[in-house]
């Protein structure tokens, strides 16, 4: 809300994102698997009462996802997600990229005990970098987030149970 000679005036705030959405994938059976998502895009941020603060800005994000068996029934796999957004009058460029990773053997006959060693954040950059529009203000935060770390799962899938003849 805004006094000008007297009479307030209404601030009114319009985002717009254009994010067209590009994907591959790829599937051999009892293998691997791969997909790849790419998204270029343009953002607009518009405010009434704060004109000089509108922008408009490239973004780009991708995602990638990749499992591989190899001899003995191991797999190792890697996903990982990427968020870029350009520079604007008043806020600086920032890209995150989060890359986590697994190895896993499955146990038994029928393959219902999984072992996996996982680590997120393999390159340690997460970061909880975000931006948005609200009120009147355009904002940029950043957060503590969980870094690196290691996780040895044990995994019993219950469903594999054959049950009483």
């Amino acid at each position: 809300l805004s006094v000008n000679n007297g009479e307030s005036e209404l601030n009114n705030n319009e985002t717009y994102n254009i994010t067209p959405n590009i994907g591959f994938n790829s599937y051999k059976a009892d293998k691997w698997s791969f997909y790849v998502n790419v998204n270029p895009g343009f953002q607009f941020m518009k405010s009434t009462l704060q004109p000089d603060l509108n922008s408009n800005t490239f973004t780009f994000s991708s995602y990638f996802n990749f499992n591989y068996t190899l001899t003995k029934g191991i797999k190792v796999g890697f996903n990982g997600n990427q968020s870029y957004e350009a520079a604007t009058q008043t806020l600086k460029a920032f890209n995150v990229f989060n890359m986590n990773g697994f190895i896993s053997k499955k146990f038994f006959k029928d393959k219902s005990l999984e072992t996996q060693l996982f680590v997120n954040d393999i390159f340690n950059r997460n970061s909880g970098v975000r931006r948005s529009q609200s009120g009147y203000a355009f904002t940029q935060t950043t957060n503590d987030v969980l870094h690196r770390y290691a996780m040895l799962k044990l995994i019993y899938n219950f469903t594999s149970m054959k049950g009483g003849e």
